[in-house]
């Protein structure tokens, strides 16, 4: 965590011990005005950052530009659906948010219970479906690099792979087959 991060949070937790000690203190409502303070707070408290700028280059091609690192990447459309496939479809990425996804979340419980998963790969195919043109299936082939895995670092993988924010804002209409093997 950056220095000015945590300031911002030690701030953020000072200022709400100071607006609890005003309410016990000095509020006959001391419960009803603390919670409507700590509901404001909350709805203030969400990222509205912007996070991609997106730029239509003619041809079928986009240029995204990732906001605070400025990483670009360019999309064109598949070949079909009236493009070259020359670089990642829109579509393809999202079938590529959800694999990273799933590799980052469980790289995140690794590395909070102290083993690694480097190695890992994860193959994604994505379904597609007509009327209207959508993804309407991700089959998701997670392939660890040894077998070398405890039951218990095996069920962190399997639960966390389970909570991929990608996967959780996808409508329950796409369906997703995922795969866990365990190179020997």
């Amino acid at each position: 965590m950056t220095g000015i991060k945590f300031a911002k949070i030690q701030k953020k937790i000072d200022f709400i011990k100071i607006k609890t000690e005003f309410c016990r203190r000095y509020s006959r409502n001391y419960i009803g005005e603390c919670r409507i303070f700590f509901v404001s707070l909350q709805k203030n408290n969400t990222n509205k950052m912007e996070t991609v700028k997106t730029t239509y280059l003619g041809n079928l091609r986009t240029e995204a530009e990732h906001i605070a690192s400025g990483a670009k990447i360019i999309t064109d459309a598949p070949v079909d659906n009236h493009g070259k496939g020359e670089y990642f479809s829109p579509t393809d990425l999202l079938a590529t948010a959800y694999g990273s996804c799933v590799l980052t979340i469980i790289g995140i419980a690794a590395q909070n219970h102290g083993f690694d998963i480097d190695g890992t790969e994860v193959k994604t195919t994505k379904v597609m479906g007509t009327d209207p043109r959508r993804i309407v299936e991700l089959v998701v082939d997670c392939t660890f690099p040894h077998n070398k895995y405890s039951e218990k670092e095996r069920a962190i993988i399997e639960l966390s792979a389970k909570q991929c924010p990608v996967a959780n804002s996808l409508d329950p209409a796409v369906k997703i087959t995922k795969r866990i093997v365990y190179k020997n």
